[in-house]
């Protein structure tokens, strides 16, 4: 279509910011960065809605609420592979778990992705019915009740 392909990047640090105006110029991608809280919550769903790849990068434990928004909305995450986010994502089925750091990795995930609409399709449906197994709602009610109802007044 003649579009330039569009990065947009949210929660940046200053060293994002910098390494995205770089990259820019380098490149022939449209680049978007977007300060920690610039965007609301429906603003950062609606690029999930529009997005083929997530990608996010974390040094720390535990679960990405947005990896699993991006996966929500049909995007295909490559996800720093922190201690429980194999228990959402099927590596090499749904998306990718990776190194943070491990940026040939990362780049060989992003343009076999971008390369391969088949695939996108297929771990958009897998990553459907993992949600839908994760995210139901009678279940999590039942495992809410079981963890605290020992507490008075529960």
């Amino acid at each position: 279509t003649g579009r330039r392909p569009e990065i947009h990047i949210f929660s940046c640090n200053i060293r994002t910011l910098l390494a995205a105006k770089k990259w820019r110029k380098e490149s022939n991608l449209e680049i978007f960065t977007y300060k920690k809280n610039a965007l609301s919550h429906s603003q950062v769903q609606q690029l999930f809605s529009k997005a083929l790849i997530y990608l996010g990068l974390s040094v720390s434990d535990g679960i990405s609420a947005s990896m699993i928004e991006a996966m929500a909305n049909g995007a295909v995450p490559i996800q720093s592979d922190t201690s429980c986010c194999g228990e959402w994502l099927d590596h090499g089925k749904g998306g990718f778990l990776v190194k943070y750091d491990d940026i040939a990795q990362i780049e060989q995930h992003i343009v076999f992705i971008l390369e391969s609409p088949d695939f996108r399709q297929k771990a958009a449906k897998i990553n459907e019915v993992a949600l839908n197994k994760k995210l139901n709602i009678r279940r999590l009610e039942m495992a809410a009740y079981s963890t605290y109802s020992h507490f008075k007044g529960a």
